[in-house]
């Protein structure tokens, strides 16, 4: 069982921490699965978001604020803004 992987980067709660949610993640997360079969074991991820609890420096910037849940409704254009 892996720890908590990030399910996208803006509910990244620690750095350093496993993601799983972009292709650049494939080939360590092969290079995991081998090791993990090799040794005769099978693997499961726990998926995770770190919602308000994200790690924030270095990484965010102005383009790249995080969202996290609230009661409030976003809007159409906003929605565009995060795709």
């Amino acid at each position: 069982m892996t720890a908590a992987a990030a399910v996208n980067r803006a509910g990244q709660a620690w750095q350093g921490q496993l993601g799983v949610y972009a292709d650049e993640h494939l080939p360590g997360l092969q290079r995991l699965a081998d090791g993990i079969r090799a040794a005769g074991s099978v693997s499961a991820v726990q998926l995770h978001h770190g919602g308000l609890e994200f790690w924030v420096a270095p990484m965010a910037t102005e383009d790249s604020r995080r969202l996290t849940p609230s009661a409030r409704q976003m809007t159409t254009g906003a929605a565009r803004r995060y795709r």
